[in-house]
C-alpha cells in the first residue's frame, strides 16, 4: 500500500494587526457581494484597499437565533475576525489589517490578493454545513512501525474512505497494534470541540498531623489527590476557500510513570514514625497541527509515544454532516 505524504504546519501563529489612518469613509452597498466596499486613500502599501464586509447573517447561519444583542453580535464579529486573521497570517495573503466594526462589519485594508480570499473565505462559511463531522483514530504500536503498513513519515494523507478502511484493516490484523479509542466529534464552523479519554489515579500526596481530644490523641490524616493521564484533543474546524476545512489540532498525550516513586518522611516530633508518600510522574507528548481536509479524505500524524519504545498516531477523517447542535461527542468506543 502506497501512502501520499502530508506536510503538516505545527506549532502557534502569532497574529499582529497594522495601524492605519483614520478617514471619511464613502460607502456603496454590494449586495451581490454581500460587502460593503469603501473607498478611501491608500493606508500603508500604494495598492493597498480598504473593504467593508457585512457579515451579520454569518451569525443566524451559525445557530438560527434571530435578534443577537449588540454585544453578542460584536462578540460574533470579532470571533470572526480572529479566525480569519489566522487564517489569512497562514497563507500570507498581503493582508495589513483586519478588524471588526458595529453592526456586524469587519473591515480588511491589505492587497487585492487579501480582499480576493476574504471574499471566498466568507463564501465558504456560508456554504458550509451546519455541523462538521470528524472521526479520530487513536493508535499505539512499536517504535517505528509504521513503515511495515507503508507509512514512510511522520504524517500521510488518505485521499478516500476505502484508503482508510483499507489501513484500519490492516491495523486491526496486527497483534503490536493498539487501537488506544476511536471517538466521533460533530462541530459547527468555526468553533472548538474538546474531547478527553483519561484515567484517574488516587495517591496519598501528603500527611497531616490533627490533635483531636480527648486526652490528645494525634492522627495522621492522609491528603489524596487525584492525577490524570490519556488523551486529551482539542479541534477547531474552520472552512476554507476550495471547498475544504481547516482543522487545528492539538493532542496531549499523558502517561503515568509506574510503579508510582515514593519517599519516607516524619511527621511527628521527636523520634515518630515515618509515613510514606507518593511523587507521581507524568510524561507528555504534544501534537499541534493544522491539516487541510476535503470531504471523505483522512490524514495521518505520528509522534513518539511517552512509553518507551512506543510511537502513536492520530488519524482525523472528516466527513460532512448536515445537522444541528451544540460540539458533542457523538460516540467513544
Amino acid at each position: 500500500m502506497r501512502i501520499a505524504t502530508l506536510p503538516i504546519l505545527l506549532g502557534l501563529i502569532a497574529t499582529t494587526s497594522t495601524a492605519w489612518c483614520q478617514e471619511p469613509l464613502a460607502r456603496q452597498a454590494s449586495p451581490a457581494a454581500k460587502s460593503v466596499i469603501v473607498e478611501s486613500a491608500p493606508a500603508g502599501p500604494a495598492r493597498d484597499k480598504r473593504v467593508q464586509y457585512d457579515v451579520a447573517d454569518l451569525f443566524l447561519l451559525d445557530n438560527g437565533a434571530f435578534g443577537l444583542t449588540k454585544d453578542a453580535q460584536a462578540q460574533r464579529t470579532q470571533d470572526l475576525v480572529d479566525v480569519l486573521l489566522s487564517v489569512m497570517n497562514k497563507r500570507k495573503r498581503g493582508l495589513t489589517s483586519i478588524k471588526a466594526k458595529p453592526g456586524g462589519l469587519i473591515e480588511v485594508i491589505g492587497a487585492p490578493a487579501s480582499h480576493e480570499y476574504t471574499r471566498d473565505f466568507l463564501e465558504a462559511q456560508r456554504s458550509s454545513p451546519a455541523q462538521l463531522r470528524l472521526k479520530l483514530f487513536l493508535i499505539e504500536l512499536p517504535a517505528g512501525h509504521l513503515t511495515k503498513f507503508g507509512i514512510e513519515r511522520a504524517s500521510a494523507t488518505l485521499n478516500t474512505e476505502k484508503e482508510l478502511n483499507n489501513l484500519l484493516r490492516e491495523f486491526r490484523k496486527s497483534a503490536d497494534v493498539q487501537l488506544v479509542t476511536a471517538p466521533q466529534v460533530e462541530v459547527r464552523p468555526r468553533d472548538r470541540a474538546e474531547i478527553a479519554t483519561l484515567n484517574q489515579v488516587s495517591y496519598v500526596a501528603d500527611y497531616v498531623l490533627r490533635i483531636v481530644e480527648p486526652g490528645s490523641v494525634e492522627i495522621l490524616d492522609p491528603v489524596i489527590e487525584v492525577i490524570e493521564e490519556g488523551m486529551k484533543i482539542d479541534v477547531r474546524a474552520v472552512p476554507v476557500p476550495g471547498g475544504v476545512v481547516q482543522f487545528d489540532v492539538a493532542v496531549d498525550f499523558s502517561q503515568l510513570q509506574r510503579p508510582i516513586p515514593t519517599t519516607k518522611t516524619r511527621i511527628r516530633s521527636g523520634e515518630g514514625e515515618q509515613v510514606e508518600i507518593s511523587l507521581p510522574e507524568v510524561d507528555h507528548i504534544k501534537l499541534d497541527s493544522v491539516i487541510t481536509l476535503p470531504r471523505g479524505s483522512a490524514a495521518l500524524i505520528s509522534s513518539a509515544a511517552p512509553a518507551e519504545g512506543k510511537d502513536f498516531a492520530v488519524i482525523l477523517h472528516y466527513a460532512e454532516e448536515r445537522s444541528q447542535g451544540n460540539p458533542q461527542v457523538t460516540a467513544l468506543f
